[in-house]
């Protein structure tokens, strides 16, 4: 009986597979390189929505309690739900008995305050107090971000009602320092 003869010296052994140290380190540097420069604008662009987020829920809050005003003929208020503090959450409110303050029957809607570095001034102390032809007292708010990565915005209110968003230009900050520091 014959063994069927092998020739070992023409099996080639397996080929290695995989990455070598050079290439992984390589892909490593240009993923880090990468997030550097991705990180800041990310940082950015988080600021940002979160300020458009702001300034959307308050001029929402402004234009329904404008609307609610002219159709159920009642005063409607916007107040912050911490007396003094716009940026503890806003809260929409039909003033049926005109006493300014939110009494039970009369909230329509809650705000939640806005996330992140985000603050919201006013000249508006208390409220905003729209009367049933939809007119309020003049005034502005001001929207504030974190002043090393966003911009600002100020929202201001007419005596007749209208409002009226403005997107503020970062090298004129300065005017508007004491306000949004």
């Amino acid at each position: 009986m014959n063994a069927p003869a092998t020739n070992n010296h023409f099996i080639r052994p397996p080929s290695p597979s995989g990455f070598t140290l050079v290439e992984l380190l390589v892909t490593i540097a240009i993923i880090g390189i990468t997030l550097g420069l991705a990180v800041p604008s990310f940082n950015t662009f988080i600021s940002n929505t979160r300020m458009v987020s702001a300034t959307n829920n308050l001029v929402d809050a402004l234009n329904i309690a404008r609307s609610k005003a002219i159709s159920t003929h009642f005063n409607t208020v916007v107040a912050p739900i911490t007396a003094g503090n716009w940026g503890s959450g806003l809260q929409v409110f039909t003033d049926k008995n005109n006493n300014a303050t939110a009494d039970n029957g009369e909230v329509l809607l809650n705000y939640t305050p806005p996330s992140g570095n985000i603050t919201i001034k006013s000249s508006f102390v208390n409220n905003i107090t729209y009367n049933p032809n939809g007119r309020a007292a003049a005034g502005s708010f001001y929207i504030c971000g974190d002043p090393h990565v966003a911009d600002y915005r100020r929202i201001l209110v007419a005596q007749t009602g209208r409002i009226r968003m403005e997107d503020t230009d970062p090298a004129n900050r300065a005017a508007y320092g004491s306000v949004c520091p």
